[in-house]
């Protein structure tokens, strides 16, 4: 009988990876004009706290805060992703670095290319956003986890 124990990280970074990539695809199955309603009323919700005197270019806010969520949603779909990778690498030795950044390029493309068939169309430009927040998660995830193998080394050696 296999120890799930051993395995309770992989399997947790998996059901999260699974789960964050299926909260992404199902943004991009809906249409335009769902998908526009969604993010107009919270934009108009944000700008009633952070701009009581009406001085900022809504539209512009809007846009921006759409970006922001695509950055963010892949920023999350690559913290899973990299954590995954370490638990992996924790019970395998395998460290595939290059997987990681490529599954959210992958994940990126397919967004898009999802977006093409609701009517929303696709942009290269939404591509790079989406990697640049799952590239940024990446490295910030990485250089977490060696400042803390720095700690625990020098701590080690005391």
């Amino acid at each position: 009988m296999i120890c799930l124990k051993k395995y309770r990280y992989v399997i947790l970074w998996t059901v999260l990876c699974i789960l964050t990539a299926v909260f992404i695809f199902g943004n991009s199955l809906k249409s335009g004009e769902e998908s526009n309603a969604i993010s107009t009323g919270l934009a108009e919700k944000l700008l009633t706290f952070i701009d009581a005197d009406g001085n900022l270019d809504h539209e512009l806010f809007h846009n921006l805060l759409r970006k922001a969520a695509h950055f963010t949603e892949f920023a999350v779909l690559g913290t899973f992703l990299t954590l995954l990778m370490f638990s992996i690498r924790s019970l395998t030795g395998q460290y595939h670095p290059a997987a990681v950044f490529l599954t959210v390029l992958s994940a990126a493309v397919t967004d898009e290319f999802i977006q093409i068939f609701t009517g929303r169309g696709s942009m290269v430009s939404d591509v790079l956003i989406d990697f640049g927040g799952g590239t940024a998660a990446i490295l910030l995830v990485c250089l977490i986890a060696c400042l803390i193998h720095r700690k625990k080394k020098l701590t080690a050696n005391e």
